[in-house]
């Protein structure tokens, strides 16, 4: 299986996430300093679609990394049906008092 550098875009400027480690397109993540994969996990930016090859999303660069921290977290969102917004946050809190 052969590299073919014309699926990505090197062209672009190539940021370090500072969560996972992985390489990314820099204009591909909402954040600038972290990879589409964490920014969306972490924060709910909305995350890259990501298309594989050679190891490599062609879309945003990320190579499939994940911090411990990363992996906790999208567990327990993949756990969950729906995130609890702040609305039921209080609702909770209020069927308490």
């Amino acid at each position: 299986m052969s590299f073919d550098e014309s699926k990505f875009e090197l062209q672009k400027e190539i940021k370090t996430c500072d969560e996972c480690g992985s390489k990314f397109y820099a204009s591909a993540s909402k954040m600038q300093s972290l990879c589409p994969e964490c920014a969306s996990i972490l924060y709910g930016y909305e995350n890259c679609d990501h298309v594989f090859e050679n190891g490599r999303c062609v879309k945003c660069f990320w190579d499939g990394s994940r911090s411990e921290y990363v992996r906790e977290m999208a567990h327990e969102t993949d756990k969950s049906a729906e995130p609890i917004t702040l609305d039921a946050k209080e609702q909770i809190g209020k069927n308490m008092s």
